[in-house]
């Protein structure tokens, strides 16, 4: 039987690196949609296919994105 403290250090680097997977991944995303629009479509259109409002699309390629709890990194919440 493996050491339940080796078991949860895993376990927590596994966690860490989907966050940050996911975060890149969210870049990356975001990227795109300013690309989309530099091209000139619309934030409607860009929502429809992303799947969020026209509104967020505008957060995200007017203020770089980072307006989501889920998207800023991880900082303990005593120390905002």
């Amino acid at each position: 039987m493996a050491d339940p403290l080796t078991v949860l250090g895993q376990a927590t680097r596994k966690v860490q690196r989907a966050e940050e997977n996911l975060r890149q991944s969210r870049r990356e995303l975001h990227e795109a949609m300013r690309a989309a629009h530099a091209a000139g479509i619309s934030y409607s259109a860009i929502g429809r296919v992303v799947g969020v409002s026209r509104q967020r699309v505008a957060q995200i390629v007017e203020r770089g994105g980072l307006a989501t709890e889920q998207e800023r990194p991880n900082v303990p919440r005593d120390s905002r």
